[in-house]
């Protein structure tokens, strides 16, 4: 094939979680064999990178194709259009806040408390600061995949989207203190558990 006759290929950011991967996997080459799914003239290359990573760099609008969280989009909406498949977020699924112990919202505000966040432009921060209010909690960011068996963890909350996977892979038991994925998409909160 001339260089002009190779199919067009675009880069496509997403996290490594679980779902991400999920959602995107059909549309790439595996050990030299084509994707699962029939991507026509096009081929895929996957870029994976925590999602306040991806958010930085559709800034730049490097990537094709990327994930970003629902918090940047606002930001980059000139660059990139929201595809019709893809959201990790929706009807009790999105980030949580989660915490070795149970908490009250009051007690999330305290100084004394910070809350990991994967950064400051993603929608765990965001649904935060929509559910304790701007401004009201000290946090920290701390790359995502590090938010979990922190030092400084059970002293405070801290942000974990796929948080019974991770409970059980760390053997821990987390608490999920407060529903801000329902806050940040704009959904119904999780009902009142008896």
């Amino acid at each position: 094939m001339a260089p002009s006759d190779q199919p067009p290929r675009l880069r496509l950011g997403h996290s490594p979680d679980p779902d991400d991967v999920f959602m995107w996997w059909p549309l790439f080459e595996r050990d030299g064999q084509p994707p699962p799914l029939d991507t026509g003239r096009f081929r895929f290359d996957p870029v994976l990178a925590d999602i306040e990573t991806l958010n930085h760099r559709s800034q730049q609008g490097d990537l094709e194709i990327t994930a970003i969280s629902c918090a940047q989009y606002p930001h980059v909406k000139d660059r990139y259009a929201l595809t019709a498949c893809g959201s990790s977020m929706g009807d009790r699924y999105g980030p949580k806040l989660v915490s070795g112990r149970p908490m009250e919202p009051d007690e999330l505000r305290r100084g004394d408390l910070v809350i990991a966040v994967p950064g400051e432009r993603t929608s765990a921060f965001a649904a935060t600061s929509l559910w304790l209010g701007p401004g009201s909690f000290r946090y920290r960011v701390v790359d995502f995949d590090q938010i979990v068996g922190r030092p400084d963890h059970p002293r405070g909350a801290a942000h974990l989207r796929a948080g019974r996977a991770a409970s059980r892979r760390r053997r821990r038991a987390l608490v999920v203190v407060g529903p801000p994925a329902a806050v940040a998409a704009g959904g119904q909160r999780d009902p009142p558990r008896s």
